[in-house]
């Protein structure tokens, strides 16, 4: 009887340890928030992603299957260990030099797109900003996109620093498309990214 206590005693600490330690872990692995800088993918596979708050995370970079759209659109959230997060960022360098990619549509709660984010992508024509949010295009953000010569930006109405050099180098054929009360705030804005105030509209 004794030792059918102690074999007992010993499952239930195996339990016990399994649950608190690595099976636990193992098990709860979709429910558990990452770490913010934690990097994360998501169900589709197109982008890589870092955690930066408890329920926000910034795109980081494109994977080989990403790689390959012509199209490509980075939604306002993302599903990663069964949590959805919000998409509030593009990191420094994220696509740069993509040379695939023909359309860009970036989603509603993207607050900063960061410098060199999307930088040569040779044959990009076109970029649409789907919200109101956007504060932030940093440097050289779109430089050496030659082919790009369609930006719309209609619903951004909080854009308050594009970077120097932002669309350098992009056609000089291009229309961006902004509030019609935020076109002579966004000219000056435009002006120091490399867009003349002419091609606002």
């Amino acid at each position: 009887a004794l030792e059918k206590a102690l074999k007992a005693l010993e499952a239930k600490k195996q339990d016990n340890n399994g649950n608190n330690n690595n099976n636990g872990t193992n098990e709860n692995n979709n429910s558990q928030t990452p770490a913010i800088g934690s990097v994360i993918a998501d169900a589709t596979g197109v982008f890589t992603y870092k955690v930066t708050g408890a329920d926000t995370v910034e795109v980081t970079g494109i994977t080989e299957k990403g790689k390959k759209k012509a199209a490509v659109k980075i939604s306002s959230t993302m599903k990663g260990n069964g949590k959805t997060y919000k998409i509030t960022s593009v990191a420094a360098n994220a696509l740069k030099g993509n040379k695939k990619m023909t359309s860009l549509t970036i989603g509603n709660n993207v607050v900063t797109i960061g410098k060199n984010a999307f930088a040569n992508c040779t044959k990009l024509k076109k970029v649409t900003v789907n919200g109101n949010k956007l504060k932030t295009i940093g440097k050289n953000a779109f430089s050496g996109d030659k082919k790009l010569k369609t930006i719309n930006m209609k619903k951004v109405k909080s854009l308050k620093t594009v970077g120097k050099s932002a669309f350098k180098g992009i056609s000089k054929k291009v229309t961006v498309k902004v509030p019609g009360a935020k076109k002579a705030a966004y000219k000056r804005l435009f002006k120091k990214g490399g867009i003349a105030a002419n091609r606002i509209k």
